[in-house]
């Protein structure tokens, strides 16, 4: 039997194999499950950051600004039970995080502000006052 060919779908399954071969076939999965959910809002004073950590203890949270890259990292921790305890289902992911991301170079880093409360955590990155519009008065004469 002939089949079309279609280079779509030999991509599809080149890239799956090169993710596969780069991460470990769970990994993928894994690493996307930990990620928490963000929202960015931006004014013309800042970009506010809010991210779910649920589960999280604010002592495994680190918030880094560098060079506009805003970097948090996490680290949510398994919960041992009982070693007799049989495992039914385990949906939850447990590990590590990474999340980045790039705001700009008119950040002003010295003024970043971060809290936590109720399994969120809010950031607060002040834009640098020379990066903000000014009104440019006009004078007569």
């Amino acid at each position: 039997m002939l089949t079309q060919w279609s280079p779509y779908r030999d991509m599809s399954v080149l890239s799956r194999m090169f993710d596969e071969a780069w991460r470990g076939k769970d990994t993928a999965e894994s690493a996307s499950s930990l990620l928490p959910r963000l929202d960015i809002c931006e004014t013309e004073q800042s970009y506010h950051i809010e991210i779910d950590m649920p589960g999280i203890k604010p002592e495994h949270l680190e918030v880094k600004l560098e060079k506009g890259l805003l970097t948090v990292v996490g680290r949510r921790e398994e919960q041992r039970g009982e070693q007799t305890r049989h495992v039914l289902v385990q949906e939850r992911r447990f590990g590590t995080f990474v999340r980045s991301l790039q705001l700009g170079a008119d950040v002003d880093a010295d003024n970043v502000q971060a809290r936590f409360k109720d399994g969120v955590v809010a950031i607060e990155v002040p834009k640098r006052a020379s990066s903000l519009p000014r009104q440019i008065p006009i004078t007569q004469g």
